[in-house]
């Protein structure tokens, strides 16, 4: 069977799975597990991503019923549930998909809620709380992306100039650079910790360093922030050494103000090589800056030939094939690096392969309990599940959408 054609037939039995389960009381308990209760992650809003982007692709009357009533259903979430204003755990994701179908036609003009008394919440609490962390998981940066959407409004500009200076005031300087270190990751991350180290800073994209260089260069590109490409360069020149071993990822997960470095590296988008690597070339693409582009270049041909699929123990966005997919795919088009397009290509024969009509949704996705226990069960979220998976499918079989922004994989 052509890849295109298995790959379309997965697609549209994620889909039927999805609407069955929306449909029944699976939906609830699906989206409720100890992976995380986030908006984007797992609920309603992330799932609608899909369901948008396979209306903006036929404009099916089904496609584009099941996306308005998830869309309809995180707007009343938004409305009824208490705030937190995480990107992918909190109500700024809800917005940030409101946002999206709205601007890819799924909501006539006078349907829409335009979100400007959110961002006028969203400013007032950045300006005054001291309770958050600079990630784009649920920290500083993952708001900003959300503002970065909502340009070239006033409120959006604000939030955006005011994320740039808490990140700021929450870095510290270090052996070498600037950084951000975290009590909250203040543990064995992937492997166990060096028996003396001074401080913990994760590096990687979805909760580390490097995502909060990915938001900054975006920052620095759209409103030619000074302050933005200061501290984006700072943060690169703090960067480990990195050691490189023939067929294995190499980015570790974390270091010290030292730069001493812990952590077992991991192929994937949010803790390893594909997504530092987009951070950092799209960085040193927006500012010019050869030093960024030099520690870059050797990450991003690790990720083109130095490891293959057996390295990735999941099939989801987060952590597995689906980001690969796309990743690679963005890589590409960032570089021009032609082994990156048929490495791309090359995973989604292996996420396709990994999927099975026998499961729901087609897919099942690690868990990690509280205990750390490990668990695989379906799931029809956007990170960890099977709606991003159909994403990165749709991505494969040729078309691309501008959802990408939200996990920073977008091409300048």
């Amino acid at each position: 069977m052509p890849l295109k054609v298995g790959i379309e037939g997965m697609i549209n039995f994620i889909a039927s799975d999805i609407r069955t389960m929306i449909e029944s009381d699976q939906w609830t308990t699906d989206l409720d597990n100890e992976y995380t209760s986030g908006e984007l992650c797992t609920r309603e809003a992330g799932t609608a991503l899909f369901f948008v982007e396979m209306a903006r692709r036929a404009r099916s009357a089904n496609d584009l019923s099941t996306a308005r009533l998830l869309i309809d259903r995180a707007a009343t979430r938004l409305e009824t549930v208490p705030l937190h204003f995480g990107l992918f755990s909190g109500s700024t994701g809800t917005a940030w998909a409101i946002n999206y179908a709205y601007k890819q036609g799924i909501f006539e003009p006078a349907e829409y809620d335009s979100c400007d008394e959110f961002d006028e919440l969203l400013l007032a609490w950045i300006r005054t709380t001291s309770d958050v962390s600079v990630d784009i998981i649920v920290g500083l940066s993952g708001i900003g992306l959300y503002a970065l959407t909502r340009l070239p409004r006033p409120a959006a500009k604000q939030i955006l100039n005011t994320i740039v200076e808490r990140l700021w005031d929450k870095s510290e300087a270090i052996v070498r650079g600037r950084a951000w270190v975290s009590s909250h990751f203040d543990s064995d991350v992937g492997g166990p910790r060096p028996t003396s180290y001074d401080g913990a800073i994760p590096i990687g994209l979805a909760h580390g360093s490097a995502g909060v260089i990915g938001f900054l260069s975006r920052v620095y590109q759209r409103l030619n922030s000074a302050r933005a490409r200061e501290l984006l360069v700072e943060a690169s020149r703090a960067l480990p050494p990195l050691e490189f071993t023939p067929g294995k990822p190499c980015c570790p997960r974390m270091m010290d103000r030292n730069q001493q470095t812990w952590g077992v590296p991991a192929p994937s988008w949010c803790w390893g090589d594909i997504g530092v690597s987009l951070a950092l070339i799209h960085a040193a693409k927006t500012t010019g800056d050869s030093r960024i582009r030099d520690y870059a270049m050797p990450l991003v041909m690790n990720v083109a030939h130095g490891f293959d699929g057996s390295s990735y123990v999941d099939t989801s966005l987060c952590h597995g094939l689906a980001g690969a997919v796309v990743g690679c795919s963005a890589l590409h088009g960032l570089t021009g690096e032609s082994t990156l397009d048929g490495r791309s290509r090359r995973f989604a024969s292996m996420l396709l392969d990994a999927g099975s009509k026998d499961v729901t949704a087609g897919y099942t996705f690690l868990r990690s309990t509280k205990d750390r226990t490990l668990s695989r069960s379906p799931s029809s979220g956007l990170l960890a599940g099977s709606a991003g998976v159909g994403l990165a499918l749709l991505w494969a079989n040729g078309h691309p959408g501008p959802w990408v922004r939200l996990f920073l994989m977008d091409t300048l």
